[in-house]
């Protein structure tokens, strides 16, 4: 059985890529993202008694405030992580300088030492968590309070919009 070469068979295999092309094209061209402009969509959507420029301004009044709190959100936490860094340096500086003063010491003073360090090291860890959830609650508290006033002034802007409509 000898096999031979049709050029239809060619022929073909080009067609069938070139519909696959075309289809891949027409797919991308129905899932590109639809690019939005939120003023045309607006005009085509205009309710009378609306202020759609009072509501354009309550929006991005509403992106600054988030990005304000996002801000001392992140601000926050980089206080928090610089400030867990100086306590991890200053407990390795205190534990390599009682390892020190542990050289030489005979075994009932080397007790005493290390109960004493350990009474210290609880006594700061206990001040060092009590510090830290402090600064991660007033980061905290900062954002929120900005998030709750622009809700409070876009609730009191939402009122004047229904007072101006009634």
């Amino acid at each position: 059985m000898s096999s031979s070469h049709n050029p239809h068979d060619s022929h073909h295999g080009h067609h069938a890529a070139g519909a696959q092309k075309s289809a891949h094209a027409e797919h991308a061209a129905k899932s590109e993202i639809p690019k939005l402009n939120i003023n045309e969509l607006l005009e085509r959507f205009r309710l009378p008694g609306v202020d759609f420029a009072a509501l354009a301004e309550a929006q991005r009044k509403n992106m600054q405030a988030l990005q304000e709190a996002n801000e001392k959100a992140y601000t926050g936490a980089l206080s928090l992580a610089q400030r867990q860094a100086q306590i991890f340096e200053e407990t390795m500086t205190q534990w390599q300088k009682a390892a020190k003063d542990l050289v030489g010491k005979n075994p009932t003073e080397s007790l005493a030492i290390q109960a004493d360090l350990a009474r210290k090291a609880i006594e700061s860890a206990l001040t060092h968590m009590r510090e830290l959830a402090e600064i991660a609650a007033k980061s905290q508290t900062e954002a929120f309070e900005i998030i709750a006033k622009r809700v409070r002034a876009g609730i009191e802007e939402f009122r004047e919009q229904l007072k101006k409509t009634h």
